[in-house]
């Protein structure tokens, strides 16, 4: 082989079968085909011998002739050469391998001095590297002049040389040396250019690489628009426009800011790529931003600098396009004691564009941000229950007039004014701020419509640039009407379950109204201590995270009355909810969830049972008595037959006892699936039949209560009863005591 194959690495052969038949001598090849299993190159056989090796040429073209000599076991002989096929090798340096594209794709017409900045990318591979480059402008130049260039990558700037026709970069006699492959440079042009005011033009930029194999026209990088070679002279577009939208006053006694601040793009065939919006990023930390056009926020690049913020729309696809704009929303937090303000003014950057644009403030907007010291305090505070509909009313102190901004009468205030005198509260929590407030003491008057319609008056001291608590306030629930013809439903106030209709009341099922107060809390120490210990329900050790819902009963009198519980003509329904991660993490299976009540008399857990619906949380059971807590616990399902879990209230029971009609006997049972209906009987013990009912088990549970009267309303004798539940062929019997 020739001198410049410096070195053999790796010989194949498609004959051979062993490696070991191959001699590599540095720049001679041995095939010994006769000590190979697969023998001698025979007649009209053929192998095609594929050599890997080293060249000692960095540039340039070199050729060199190959030798073969075969031996037929006689002795070497040289081989001739196949009709039309060659034994010279030529290495040369291949073609360079890149691209070019224009960074600033037009300029305006306007604007006769510009800096055009141009791209050149290596994407070459091992040590082709790109030695020169030569920018042109075509014959039909719109440049007067090009007075500056600038390179990335270019150390000494004498290795650039440049007029108005073309701009020269040699790369390989400079410090920094040639392009690699990988590297990229960019050019920045600094020109003059003759396009009057009015019109349009083009001017097409090309670009010639070259290494030891000569010149190549780059192309465009692939994705890329076709004529990104192409630079456009425009009509300059209107100013953007950039102002603050809405409020621009924040004050001293708050420590968040919530600024919308609207760009409009006025140009009709550009999109803004990258906004600089100047804000004092000393006294103000931004916490969050949020933009109208942009739905993925994490895509939109943002960078905080010492007193601006840069926003980049590049990597997103729903830019600020042509005749649209944006609101973006800055989420700051300060700390400020004094009054202050600073301009807020904004640059934008259209995509291709040669430089930054300084957007201009609509008429009639403001681009100043002001945080002052309030003349006036701030009532804040909290409804429940949550996402209910209060109506907030201010009123002077001991009378019912209300309380307008700024001390003002409805004569001399303007609208936007009176309308803070009140406030509808629709917020998913249900908070509340009040504005404009003059120092004083006033009345906060509540009220509210639906479930939870209940004034309520609280007093209330505002004191200038402060923000006063009124707390959590919370309303009572709208009385249960006795008389109603509609199902009437109830929540609880406290708790993230009040999207739960905790109570459901059907028509005609008290007899006088009352007013359901249902809170949430966490199980007593008394009742955790139970549901340890209570055989009805699963064995657990850890409960204080189980939620119980209170539920109190109240008179218009607001007096309590479900000490003892209340007894109810027609069944209601309940709806208790579950936390899902409580109860798996306790072990307990969603379908073995069962609704238990406190019973205040023993201090226990009682079983209702109920079904469970656990796409919504919560299990459903039917009651005749309401009890004043429930909890959703897993019931322990060892059956005694089809009847089970049978307990009775006040046994003993005394009907003419000092609670009246809440004195009576009641009994609760829980009924196995398939059983649909039940039969329920009490007997004197003569034997002779004094009550019967056929309680619902819809929810595979029934209760029933006798007040101690017989099937003709007369009052039974004091003694012991038998009372007698059958479902189907099977019987479960027990005892109530009645004393006089």
């Amino acid at each position: 082989i020739s001198v410049f194959l410096t070195n053999i690495i790796e010989v194949q052969s498609t004959k051979l079968g062993s490696q070991n038949n191959i001699s590599n001598k540095r720049r001679e090849i041995v095939l010994n085909y006769s000590a190979d299993a697969n023998g001698p190159l025979l007649d009209n056989e053929s192998d095609m011998i594929t050599v890997r090796l080293i060249d000692n040429l960095s540039e340039g073209t070199q050729s060199g002739i190959w030798g073969l000599r075969a031996d037929n076991g006689s002795d070497y002989a040289d081989t001739a050469l196949s009709p039309g096929r060659s034994m010279r090798t030529f290495l040369t340096n291949p073609q360079v391998q890149g691209s070019a594209y224009l960074l600033t794709r037009f300029i305006y017409n306007t604007k006769k001095s510009n800096t055009i900045r141009y791209v050149v990318r290596n994407e070459g591979e091992g040590s082709n590297n790109i030695e020169k480059l030569v920018i042109l402008m075509t014959n039909s130049t719109r440049f007067t002049q090009i007075s500056v260039v600038a390179s990335t990558h270019i150390a000494n700037i004498t290795n650039i040389r440049y007029h108005v026709t073309s701009i020269t970069l040699d790369y390989e006699p400079d410090a920094n040396g040639s392009l690699k492959p990988g590297e990229s440079d960019i050019i920045s042009l600094t020109t003059v250019h003759d396009v009057p005011e009015g019109s349009t033009a083009e001017q097409y930029i090309p670009c010639l690489a070259f290494n030891w194999s000569g010149p190549v026209v780059l192309p465009v990088p692939a994705g890329y628009p076709e004529d990104s070679q192409i630079l456009s002279f425009k009509n300059a577009p209107e100013i953007p426009l950039a102002y603050i939208y809405g409020i621009n006053a924040a004050f001293t006694m708050n420590t968040n800011v919530e600024i919308k601040y609207k760009i409009e793009n006025n140009s009709w065939d550009t999109p803004i790529e990258q906004l600089r919006i100047s804000f004092d990023t000393g006294n103000f930390q931004i916490r969050e931003i949020d933009s109208l056009g942009v739905q993925a926020q994490d895509a939109l690049i943002l960078e905080q600098h010492t007193n601006y913020i840069l926003l980049d729309y590049s990597k997103v696809s729903n830019s600020i396009k042509s005749r649209e704009g944006d609101i973006i929303t800055l989420k700051a937090s300060y700390h400020l004691a004094t009054e202050f303000s600073f301009p807020m003014t904004c640059d934008v950057f259209y995509q291709g564009a040669p430089s930054w644009e300084t957007a201009d403030k609509k008429t009639g907007e403001t681009n100043i941000m002001w945080v002052k010291i309030a003349s006036w305090g701030r009532l804040i505070g909290r409804i429940l229950p949550s996402r209910t509909v209060a109506n907030l009313l201010l009123l002077y102190h001991g009378t019912e007039n209300p309380v307008y901004p700024h001390g003002l009468s409805p004569l001399t205030s303007d609208e936007k004014d009176i309308a803070i005198s009140s406030l509808s509260v629709v917020s998913q929590n249900n908070s509340f701020s009040l504005d404009f407030i003059p120092a004083g003491t006033y009345d906060l008057k509540v009220s509210a419509d639906g479930y939870f319609s209940h004034n309520y008056k609280l007093s209330i001291s505002i004191t200038t640039n402060q923000i006063t608590d009124a707390g959590t306030i919370e309303l009572y629930s709208e009385p249960i009407d006795s008389s109603s013809l509609y199902v009437q439903k109830r929540r609880c106030i406290n708790t993230n379950y009040d999207d739960v209709d905790i109570l459901v009341i059907p028509t005609g099922s008290i007899s006088e109204d009352y007013i359901a107060d249902i809170r949430a809390n966490y199980l007593t120490e008394e009742q955790q201590s139970d549901v340890r210990r209570n055989k009805a329900v699963q064995n657990i050790n850890e409960c204080g995270d189980i939620i119980a819902f209170d539920v109190k009963l109240y008179n218009l009198k607001l007096e309590d009355l479900n000490i003892y519980g209340i007894p109810l003509k027609k069944e209601w329904t309940v709806n208790i909810p579950y936390d899902e991660d409580v109860i798996l993490a306790k072990g307990w299976q969603e379908k073995k969830l069962a609704v238990f009540y406190w019973d205040e008399t023993v201090r226990k857990w009682m079983k209702l049972g109920g079904k469970v619906n656990a796409s919504g949380d919560y299990v459903t059971a039917k009651i005749s008595f309401v009890s004043r807590c429930y909890a959703v616990l897993a019931e322990n399902t060892a059956s005694q037959g089809k009847v089970y879990d049978v307990a009775v209230d006040n046994n003993p029971f005394t009907p003419s006892g000092s609670h009246g009609e809440y004195k009576k006997a009641k009994v609760n049972f829980r009924v196995e699936d398939g059983v649909d209906k039940v039969e329920v009987r009490i007997f004197n013990m003569a034997g002779e039949e004094v009550y019967q009912a056929k309680p619902d088990v819809s929810f595979n549970q029934g209760s029933f209560y006798w007040d101690g009267k017989d099937k003709n309303g007369n009052w039974a004798k004091g003694g012991a009863y038998m009372f007698q539940i059958r479902a189907g062929s099977f019987y479960y019997t027990g005892v109530i005591l009645l004393i006089r």
